[in-house]
């Protein structure tokens, strides 16, 4: 099928160049195909038929022309229909020429025609010629008229010389005249070829003409001196410093340039040329030439013309460039990209469609149809609204999300964009778009949404959970403290007895002692109790930090004494005031500075300092205890979290201290900061609490 279809279209393209050739044949010529059938004519052939009355008569292109020249040969000595049968043998290959004379009748008068005909080689068919030789025929007849008349002459001229003189004056008229009408035909040859001369300098071709066999240049237009970049050198080379390459990159010999190979025969048709100029320029021409034959078929000259295709083949190659990037592009993205001719009603897949989802190029639709077909059934109607509604509006974008069903039956998710360009009447003309396949994100989403659910569940439970321990450790503290009030009670009263006993003594002080140490456990409970339910109220007031932590020492004081454990104060900022509730700042001093001297080992330091620091007052208690290990220090200051239990045995604790003393110094607007080195290298605790303006603390 490629083959006959190339030699089909060379041969259509070598009939549309001869065809073209017609229109620099200053006679009256038409081009015919094997039937007979008229495939091109040119001006003098139209102009011709116009004025013998022949218009639409079948001497236009497409006619059969065997069946009319009948009509247009009246003449007896050369018949239509003996024409007719000539013309055919000389289009069968039968003849190898044809030159008949025949008379025509118009509104100017009788004038004379010499149809000539010869076939080509390059195609089945022939070219035909209206020569007018009316001036030859009348210089013929005039000249037999002539020659009778002398002849008459003579055998009369001894009769009559004074006749004879005046008819040879006549005769030598008759010359003069012929003489004059030759000189017309001339000068008419002349002003055919200026037209023709015209005519090539319009053309966007450049054009040549050569004498044969010589090479001889009989004529050539300005375009194509531009196209090779300079002035024309001899047949068969190029202009100076210019050189024509095959695509191979070897220089033409001179023997190969199409020109040359014309005037030895040959039919060159649309060669490509790549030409390099003086200059070092090179551009890619596309050349055609054939010979020209007289009526015996010898060549007596050679056309060739040539246009540049460098812009095409730029484009050619931009156009290829641009068709691999975007395929490329294509499957790297692998999402499917269309393409649609809205008014052609026809879409281009890439071929995301069959990497993507399976579909084989085969079996892919180029219509709507088969896109809206592999559509869920349940989404189909939403996007084909969809779409003609953006099709119809005045958007450039259009976005839907859908199911779009796989090859193998599956239905995959996607989102589609696509972008919608209009005429300048805001018709939709083409659009584009790319269909993502977004399956994994939505099942992702889906066990996201079910995961946050499980989850939201989960804290749910937990959050009840937690309420109901909180709950429960405050009605556990209300419980234990109301029989803890009637044992220290009672204490006290058998303390009013004298006991002599040193173990009743001891007993009473142990339970004493173990009393207010639940007793102390009990409030932590129920304070973290009121924290977590938001009851915990404070009772706001001017404090003089200082004195709290001056008051907090004494009262620890006797403790760490007992144990051996040295407090440090620094006790700066006598007149800064803070707003607090005092209650509640003795209970964030004592539980750091009880803190400390609990983990501080006997012969240890304990330091407590008051400073101001910008518009804040700042407490810091450090001591050189155990310290506090790295794992735990970020979770120092949540409740029940403690370090080493073996500690929590010996010195007691539920681990809620730190937790109250945050909560405390958050109530106040402060922060409250857990610093340590490591285990055995002590702990430093830096409670920040805004001061009071200076206005109200004046007051």
């Amino acid at each position: 099928m490629t083959s006959r279809g190339s030699l089909a279209d060379a041969a259509v393209a070598r009939r549309v160049a001869l065809a073209g050739f017609l229109d620099v044949v200053p006679v009256p010529a038409a081009l015919l195909d094997a039937a007979g059938t008229i495939l091109g004519v040119n001006d003098p052939w139209r102009r011709l038929v116009a004025s013998a009355g022949f218009a639409g008569a079948g001497f236009e292109v497409g006619a059969r022309w065997l069946d009319v020249c009948d009509g247009a040969c009246p003449s007896a000595d050369a018949d239509g229909v003996a024409l007719s049968v000539r013309l055919a043998e000389l289009l069968r290959g039968e003849r190898a020429e044809l030159d008949v004379d025949y008379r025509l009748d118009g509104a100017g008068g009788a004038r004379w025609y010499r149809l000539v005909g010869r076939p080509l080689a390059e195609m089945d068919g022939a070219v035909v010629m209206h020569v007018d030789v009316t001036a030859q025929r009348r210089l013929e007849d005039e000249t037999r008229r002539a020659r009778a008349e002398v002849e008459r002459r003579v055998r009369e001229r001894t009769a009559d010389l004074s006749r004879a003189n005046v008819l040879l004056q006549y005769e030598i008229g008759e010359r003069q005249r012929a003489w004059t009408e030759r000189n017309r035909l001339l000068d008419e040859v002349r002003l055919e070829r200026k037209l023709l001369v015209a005519v090539l300098e319009q053309m966007p071709l450049g054009v040549m003409i050569a004498e044969a066999p010589s090479g001889r240049v009989l004529l050539h237009n300005q375009q194509l001196t531009k196209l090779v970049g300079g002035p024309l050198a001899a047949v068969g080379a190029a202009p100076d410093g210019g050189r024509a390459l095959h695509p191979d990159g070897r220089p033409y010999a001179a023997d190969e340039y199409p020109l040359a190979r014309a005037l030895r025969g040959e039919a060159v048709d649309a060669e490509e040329i790549e030409y390099e100029r003086a200059g070092g320029r090179r551009v890619i021409l596309r050349g055609s030439a054939v010979p020209v034959r007289d009526g015996p078929g010898r060549i007596i000259a050679s056309v060739v013309a040539y246009y540049d295709v460098t812009e095409w083949r730029e484009a050619e190659r931009q156009l290829r460039a641009s068709e691999m990037r975007y395929r490329l592009a294509s499957r790297a993205i692998n999402d499917a990209i269309w393409d649609w001719d809205v008014p052609g009603s026809r879409i281009e897949w890439s071929d995301g469609v069959h990497l993507r989802f399976g579909h084989p190029p085969s079996t892919v639709g180029p219509g709507l149809e088969w896109w809206l077909e592999q559509v869920h059934p349940l989404d189909r109607t939403r996007v084909r609204l969809g779409i003609e509604g953006a099709l119809a509006g005045t958007s450039e974008n259009w976005r839907d999300e859908y199911r779009f069903r796989c090859f193998d039956g599956r239905y995959a998710h996607v989102v589609d964009r696509g972008f919608i360009v209009r005429d300048a009447h805001g018709r939709a003309i083409r659009a584009v778009g790319a269909m993502q396949d977004v399956t994994e994100r939505h099942r992702a989403e889906a066990e996201r949404a079910a995961l946050l659910e499980r989850e939201r569940r989960a804290r749910a439970e937990a959050e009840e959970a937690n309420r109901a321990k909180d709950e429960f450790l405050a009605v556990v503290s209300h419980e234990l403290r109301t029989p803890l009030a009637p044992i220290l009670g009672f204490v006290d009263i058998l303390r009013e007895d004298d006991v002599d006993s040193a173990e009743a003594r001891a007993a009473l002080n142990a339970i004493d002692r173990n009393a207010r140490s639940l007793s102390v456990l009990i409030d932590d409970l129920l304070d973290v109790a009121r924290i977590t339910s938001g009851k915990l109220a404070l009772e706001y007031a001017p404090v003089h930090l200082r004195e709290v932590v001056a008051a907090v020492v004494d009262a620890v004081g006797p403790v760490a004494e007992t144990k051996g454990v040295r407090i440090e104060t620094v006790l700066g900022a006598a007149h800064d005031l803070v707003a607090g509730d005092t209650g509640r700042l003795t209970q964030i001093v004592s539980n750091l500075l009880s803190n400390a001297v609990k983990f501080t080992p006997e012969g240890g330091r304990v330091r407590v300092a008051v400073a101001r620091e910008a518009d804040h007052a700042v407490l810091r208690v450090a001591d050189t205890g155990k310290g506090i290990a790295a794992e735990l220090l970020p979770h120092v200051f949540e409740r029940f979290r403690q370090g080493d239990t073996s500690d929590t045995r010996v010195h007691g604790g539920l681990g809620l201290g730190l937790a109250i003393v945050r909560h405390l110094v958050e109530l106040h607007g402060g922060t409250v900061v857990a610093e340590s080195p490591g285990e055995g290298k002590g702990a430093t605790f830096t409670v920040r609490l805004p001061l009071m303006p200076p206005a109200r603390s004046s007051r």
